[in-house]
């Protein structure tokens, strides 16, 4: 059952159409989430929750110039019909934007739906980065409209202390570069910064002397992007994700000695100190570095893959870069097998303790017991702790894991305490 309203007295028009009842939570969740970035009320058009069967209908109705953003879902069996409706429903009005969701492997639509006003998305999309796409796309639309009526832009999102984007205007920069990347070779890279030490900066010099630390790190990454490879770089290209970490975004790089070269210049911005008033201070900075290749279809697979290579970095020794590469790939991999299986291994009743006896040189006698943890992987076989507590620990299993060990060590030791007289 589907629902329309359609007001033409003013230039706001609202069209609202019921998704499938699997998606629609879906959706609403994105576009309230995306509106109240975007605008605190959907002005200069309204949001249509379309199926594609009514797109044609719904934007022929439109009055030319009314701003609308349209949400679709492409069926799995998307075929030469649907793409002829959605480019047919787009191209009756002019001033409308789209964002489809196109289901895995449906290769037809993604050759045959290039439109530029057409966004494609996953359907595996996160609604957080899909929240985020919708405000970007109402927040071009209502700079259109604002700018037509003589009005101010809307503000981008900006970190207040740095002046960079902030985690959500980079994932809107990120997004449309991957959006927009149909080459199917990598088109661009990501390097995440991460300030070593910071924390000791605030402990020991207070929170305004670290609050201007992260000032001249972005002062300098700016610096450093305005020559890289002679050309002018974007304003949107660094990012202040949170904290002391940092995101550059550097478009046109295609390979990973590209990559490379970019991040030691980066790394060469910061060989001499900070001086922030009557401190000196030596930064490091660690950093990982990936290309945005055909494999990322998120924001957020980039800035994970770019985070591993940043503590791998770090684990080198700090004030260094890795480039994320194959190996690491493999072992990320593998680290997110291992988490998913210590989630249940405790249920599952894969782990064991044995004890080794600390004994008395007098006698021999036992005096106390040393309890091993051991893990009983049903593939891998029995697995020492030094393969798995880092992971368990990242992963927030080790509090777990932590009070079975306890609990069974005192169990099975007041077991054998009566059994043996202890």
């Amino acid at each position: 059952m589907s629902e329309a309203t359609c007001d033409r007295s003013s230039e706001s028009v609202r069209v609202v159409v019921r998704p499938d009842p699997g998606r629609s939570s879906y959706w609403r969740a994105a576009v309230r989430e995306g509106f109240d970035e975007a605008m605190s009320s959907p002005c200069h058009g309204g949001v249509a929750y379309l199926d594609l069967p009514k797109l044609r209908l719904i934007c022929a109705t439109l009055q030319a110039q009314t701003p609308v953003l349209l949400l679709a879902d492409v069926p799995v069996a998307c075929d030469a019909g649907d793409i002829s409706a959605l480019h047919d429903a787009i191209d009756a009005a002019p001033a409308a934007q789209a964002i489809v969701s196109v289901p895995e492997g449906a290769d037809l639509c993604y050759t045959k739906l290039s439109h530029p006003r057409i966004a494609l998305v996953p359907r595996s999309l996160g609604i957080d980065t899909l929240a985020t796409l919708i405000a970007d796309r109402a927040q071009r639309m209502n700079v259109v409209g604002e700018q037509a009526h003589g009005k101010p832009d809307p503000p981008i999102h900006t970190d207040a202390l740095t002046g960079a984007l902030d985690r959500r205007g980079f994932i809107a920069r990120l997004g449309r570069a991957i959006l927009s990347n149909t080459s199917g070779q990598p088109s661009a890279a990501v390097v995440f910064l991460d300030v070593d030490d910071f924390k000791s900066i605030n402990d020991t010099l207070g929170h305004e002397t670290g609050d201007r630390v992260l000032q001249v790190v972005a002062d300098r990454l700016r610096h450093c992007l305005r020559d890289i490879d002679g050309q002018a770089r974007e304003p949107d290209a660094i990012a202040r994700l949170g904290g002391d970490e940092f995101c550059v975004f550097i478009d046109g790089v295609a390979s990973s000695h590209e990559a490379f070269s970019v991040a030691a210049r980066i790394a060469d911005a910061f060989v001499d100190p900070v001086g922030v008033g009557s401190h000196t201070l030596p930064i490091g900075i660690s950093m990982g570095v990936t290309l945005v290749d055909p494999e990322h279809t998120t924001p957020e697979a980039v800035l994970r893959d770019a985070d591993t290579a940043m503590y791998e970095a770090k684990r080198a020794g700090k004030a260094r870069f890795r480039v994320y590469d194959e190996r690491l790939r493999l072992a990320a991999r593998r680290q997110a097998r291992l988490e998913n299986d210590l989630r249940g291994a405790i249920s599952r009743d894969e782990f064991a303790i044995v004890y080794q006896p600390i004994v008395r040189s007098e006698d021999g006698n036992p005096v106390a017991f040393e309890a091993l943890l051991r893990w009983k992987h049903p593939t891998k076989g029995v697995m020492l702790p030094a393969r798995f507590l880092e992971v368990a620990d990242a992963s927030g299993v080790l509090a777990d894991l932590t009070e079975w060990i306890v609990s069974h060590a005192i169990q099975q030791m007041s077991i054998r305490r009566d059994r043996y007289s202890w």
